[in-house]
């Protein structure tokens, strides 16, 4: 499921004088999305000084009324959905919990297939390349010596990969 994008950070962003593709970049959000929530302000004649002083869930149910009606995320899946535990008792209270109620359906996270997330993964790669290619270094690089992204304790002479 993906993330519910702040409608109302969006319209005070607007408010302020930034482009659709200068909150887009600035957000890490699609431009198709930032110009839905333009569209559809415009279409309802919201504007950031009528939902300033309102909570930002409030501003997202004016915008989107059916959207993500009763969806929640579950964030810490990453030490739990990737591995196999099959064998092991997972020390989770949190999705222990959610596991015992009989209307809850844990799935393992698939926001990496939308168009957006796949434009962000491919911003990142070029980016990585253009980083490792002009100064020998990428500021994503992972440890594969040792598992650590940006602070890996082992004194290497070279890159790991």
């Amino acid at each position: 499921m993906a993330r519910k994008i702040c409608v109302k950070l969006i319209l005070e962003l607007r408010e302020s004088g930034l482009s659709v593709n200068q909150i887009a970049s600035s957000r890490h959000i699609s431009k198709h999305s930032v110009s839905d929530v333009f569209r559809i302000a415009k279409e309802k004649d919201i504007r950031f000084k009528d939902i300033q002083f309102l909570d930002p869930d409030e501003v997202y149910r004016l915008v989107y009324p059916d959207k993500h009606v009763n969806e929640t995320m579950y964030e810490e899946e990453s030490n739990i959905f990737f591995h196999d535990y099959s064998n092991h008792i997972v020390n989770d209270d949190v999705l222990a919990r959610l596991i015992s109620m009989p209307n809850v359906i844990v799935t393992s996270h698939k926001a990496f297939l939308t168009k957006e997330a796949l434009s962000n993964i491919a911003d990142t790669t070029l980016a990585n390349i253009r980083e490792f290619f002009s100064s020998d270094r990428c500021v994503n690089e992972v440890c594969y010596k040792c598992g650590k992204i940006t602070d890996c304790k082992l004194l290497h002479d070279k890159n790991c990969f």
